[in-house]
């Protein structure tokens, strides 16, 4: 069993890999990678790292103590934005109406959309980026990224043997200790899941400020970059109440929009 101090230092380790991230081939474009992590990275401070397919032990916000034993959760498709389409009223209208321009289980894919099902697993070693896909997007200004989930195909990426996920876009399990419960002896196992859609629009907070202060995603001709996107784990579980709530698809309808709130593009 690793220590927490281990789990410290190791993550000092990682992280440090993680902000070197990987080497291109020139003119790769964009690569997008996935990752997960357990508690807010902040500056200057390590965070707890798993290094290692554990269970995750943390608490919720309503205090119960979760041991995550399996999470998957199924990104389906992924397009990213130019800031001219961001920019306006009548391309937030559409995008009100439309806010996500991928298809489900292999969709198409172009220069900005990638249509990929792909199974990301939260028991893999923390902070470890894993290759989603690659944009090939003409140089420019990005300013948004639209996530798509939904549930897994047969043909699926990152498949895992051990829960069947075609069909599912979310599944966990494990076990819960009730506030109060400091013995331990009274863990209730847990599992949910759920073939719910989806989407998330994240805005690119990082690089040089445009016009009005809308800040962008930087494309250059013949200038390889990289996105890595984290699912910050540790928040999927709040909000709910596994006493008062005890039907599965009551459980999903609280995790699964938690799911998707905590992905965020990561700081590089």
């Amino acid at each position: 069993m690793i220590s927490r101090k281990s789990l410290l230092f190791l993550g000092s380790v990682v992280l440090l890999s993680f902000i070197g991230c990987n080497e291109h081939t020139e003119g790769s474009g964009v690569d997008v990678l996935l990752t997960h992590h357990f508690e807010e990275i902040e500056e200057g401070i390590i965070p707890t790292v798993y290094i290692e397919e554990m269970p995750r032990v943390f608490e919720t916000d309503e205090d119960f103590t979760i041991t995550l034993s399996a999470a998957y959760v199924v990104i389906t498709g992924m397009e990213i934005h130019s800031c001219e389409e961001h920019a306006g009223f009548f391309p937030k209208l559409l995008k009100l109406f439309s806010p996500v321009g991928v298809a489900h289980a292999h969709g198409e894919s172009s220069a900005t959309q990638i249509g990929t099902p792909f199974v990301e697993n939260i028991l893999r070693p923390d902070l470890v980026p894993a290759l989603y896909g690659r944009f090939s997007p003409p140089p420019g200004s990005y300013c948004e990224l639209h996530v798509e989930f939904g549930p897994a195909d047969a043909d699926a990426e990152n498949l895992p043997g051990d829960v069947d996920m075609v069909g599912k876009t979310l599944y966990v399990a494990g076990q819960f200790l009730a506030p109060g419960d400091t013995e331990g002896v009274d863990e209730v196992a847990f599992q949910v899941a759920s073939a719910a859609e989806d989407h998330a629009m994240i805005s690119f907070s990082h690089g040089a400020s445009l016009s009005k202060g809308v800040r962008h995603f930087p494309v250059e001709a013949g200038e390889p970059s990289e996105l890595v996107l984290g699912f910050l784990y540790d928040t999927w579980l709040d909000g709910l109440d596994f006493e008062t709530v005890t039907d599965e698809a009551a459980r999903a309808a609280v995790i699964f929009p938690n799911v998707v709130d905590s992905l965020h593009r990561m700081a590089h």
